[in-house]
């Protein structure tokens, strides 16, 4: 062999290959993220733009964070390996109904990320749809919700449940269903549900996973050639749609918080406690009393206008026609233009 071609092939053979480091994802919630295949979408997605990925998934149908938290196959997928995002996803009503968004999903997703942050992962939160066809009030047990007017009502409060959540545990937030809202104000026929109003449909599970290409990837996946069981021609909209809202929502945040601390002293209490919070900056604060069937018993404060500092304002266990209200656990509600802040109170007789 000729001396030069010999060091240039050596020479070729040292420099080295650009390898493209694994990624992985685990997909951990109920028939709402298993329906239509969203994991094998967002993979599919994923590995049409050139990323190398593993994706897994453990989906009960109508399990909770909860469930999750206890559930030994859970808790071993989640130490099988380093995951660089596990992705939480709720029931699709304990968001929405104050008791069990403090008894429960809070709790729970706290839980579940101390877990995941002692494996050496990450945790992300998945803030998915409202039902379709939303109104009126929504139980589970004896809790409710408060009653809803439609679909883009009850998704306000869905998506205003999570991010308390993701500023406690500082991890990302996808706002997947504030995207759906920000899409169908502008196209209300998209079929992004399936036919019980509730699960996705195949279009909305792979909007739903060009959602969360743009945010773990923070790329564009316009132009990827993975359309599953889309029309490629929906798919390719789905994408650029993606895209654009993705920008529209981030726009739509929260701004930094203005209030903080709610609680209440003493705790239990008979028969008056003092509600506590911290102002950050002038705001108007709304502040009610709801019973453990979310049902407001009285407003004490409509909307003043407070100052910088510590607040307190006092609460006597009484409605707002002044009757004394049984034993039981009670919410205080603190809510601004953008936040709000939710605590439990136990009434003793």
């Amino acid at each position: 062999m000729n001396k030069q071609l010999a060091c240039i092939i050596i020479a070729a053979l040292l420099i080295p290959l650009a390898v493209v480091a694994e990624t992985s994802y685990l997909f951990v919630g109920n028939s709402q993220t298993d329906a239509s295949y969203l994991s094998r979408k967002f993979e599919g997605l994923a590995t049409a733009g050139g990323h190398d990925v593993h994706v897994d998934k453990i989906t009960v149908p109508g399990s909770t964070l909860s469930y999750h938290s206890h559930n030994q196959d859970t808790l071993d997928l989640i130490h099988e390996r380093n995951w660089d995002h596990v992705i939480l996803q709720e029931h699709s009503l304990l968001p929405v109904i104050e008791y069990w968004r403090h008894e429960l999903f809070y709790p729970a997703a706290a839980k579940l990320d101390s877990i995941i942050t002692a494996s050496g992962s990450h945790t992300t939160l998945f803030a998915h749809w409202a039902r379709k066809d939303a109104s009126g009030a929504y139980c589970v047990l004896d809790s409710c919700s408060r009653e809803f007017d439609d679909y883009f009502d009850m998704q306000q409060e869905m998506s205003s449940a999570f991010f308390p959540l993701a500023a406690e545990l500082d991890c990302p937030l996808v706002l997947v269903g504030d995207a759906w809202a920000t899409a169908l104000l502008d196209e209300p026929e998209l079929p992004l549900w399936g036919g019980d109003n509730l699960h996705a449909s195949p279009d909305g599970a792979y909007f739903t996973a060009c959602l969360f290409y743009v945010a773990l990837f923070d790329e564009s996946p316009v132009g990827l050639t993975f359309y599953d069981d889309v029309d490629p021609a929906a798919a390719q909209h789905y994408q650029q749609l993606a895209l654009d809202v993705t920008t529209a929502v981030g726009d739509q945040l929260p701004a930094a918080a203005v209030v903080r601390s709610l609680s209440n002293h003493p705790n239990p209490f008979n028969p008056s406690t003092e509600i506590r919070f911290e102002v950050l900056a002038p705001v108007a604060i709304e502040l009610a009393i709801f019973d453990a069937r979310g049902r407001r018993v009285r407003v004490l404060d409509p909307g003043t206008i407070r100052s910088p500092g510590v607040q307190r304002v006092p609460w006597d266990g009484r409605d707002h026609g002044g009757n004394a209200l049984p034993a039981g656990i009670y919410l205080v509600k603190l809510a601004t233009g953008a936040e709000r802040l939710v605590s439990k109170l136990t009434l003793l007789k």
